[in-house]
């Protein structure tokens, strides 16, 4: 049963099983999102919700019973806890659905059914990879977003500084300047809010006029202050990221590499100890066979004297 267990979870036929539920599962989650269409066919939608469910529970069972006399292991790859987490969270929305008294519970458990897609990160390795790469580059990551705070926070003082009166929409107060940089950081519009302070707000289409109270033109200041920020706020900032990342990936590559290795030396140990194992139980019969030949042999032998004796 376990060698069977080990095989069927294993095999590639079976992974692409699961990704076809999975995918079928996403399907109907979306599906669900047209009410009248989840309405008129709702028996139907919940029969496979509930197929789908006992496929990932008999998934999980066979995966269990795959690990032999040490059934938790199950539980230490984080990628399984995920899923064991889904399948709890689709056996207790089956067991609230069958009280209409838990019905606003049961919708938070229904939403959660969208948590199912995300199991095809577990069953491809790729995604597994780029989910190991980006966690992995969270710490380095984070002292990047350190260091753009410090530039946010820079120039949005700056900002507010020169170009406050001029342009109150964007740099009235330092949020609004953190809110403006932000949005030149994605080089969406960036030349027009430049062209704000560069011209003045009354030669320009500002969109509240009211507010355009003391116009001031900087001809020298506006271009230094926008060019400068979106050439260190995109270019620098953004390619140390892409750097993080690639960096990252190289070494979840080689740690991925390293645990196949890993894996494939203990699959080998494990086939020799088993091989050994069978050997030992071979011997051992043949010596019990042996030690029944021998006793055998002697009463022969005892019987043979006792009659040339008589």
């Amino acid at each position: 049963m376990i060698k069977l267990c080990k095989s069927i979870a294993k095999s590639n036929w079976f992974s692409n099983f699961i990704i076809g539920v999975i995918i079928l599962a996403g399907v109907l989650v979306g599906i669900e999102t047209n009410h009248e269409f989840a309405q008129a066919h709702a028996a139907t939608l919940l029969q496979l919700n509930h197929f789908i469910l006992f496929i990932f529970v008999v998934e999980m069972v066979i995966k269990i019973i795959a690990e032999g006399k040490k059934p938790w292991l199950y539980l230490t790859n984080s990628w399984n806890v995920f899923d064991f987490t889904i399948v709890v969270t689709g056996l207790i929305d089956l067991f609230l659905s069958l009280d209409a008294s838990f019905v606003p519970v049961v919708r938070l458990f229904r939403l959660l059914r969208l948590l199912r897609v995300t199991r095809l990160v577990n069953v491809l390795p790729e995604l597994q990879l780029l989910v190991s790469t980006l966690l992995r580059s969270i710490s380095a990551i984070g002292y990047v977003g350190i260091m753009l705070f410090i530039i946010f926070y820079v120039y949005g003082v700056t900002g507010v500084f020169l170009f406050g009166d001029n342009d109150p929409i964007h740099f009235a107060s330092l949020p609004k300047a953190f809110l403006t940089l932000s949005t030149l950081v994605t080089m969406e519009g960036w030349v027009s809010v430049m062209q704000v302070s560069l011209y003045g707000c009354d030669k320009v289409d500002y969109p509240f006029p009211e507010l355009c109270t003391k116009p001031e033109a900087y001809a020298v200041e506006a271009p230094l202050f926008f060019v400068s920020f979106v050439a260190i706020g995109v270019w620098v900032v953004m390619n140390m990221f892409i750097g993080i990342i690639l960096n990252s990936l190289e070494a979840s590559k080689k740690q991925q590499a390293d645990d196949n290795l890993l894996a494939r030396k203990q699959a080998k140990s494990n086939t020799i100890f088993d091989e050994i194992l069978f050997l030992q139980t071979k011997l051992d019969n043949i010596k019990e066979q042996l030690d029944i030949i021998n006793v055998w042999v002697s009463k022969d032998i005892g019987n043979k004297s006792h009659q040339d004796k008589n």
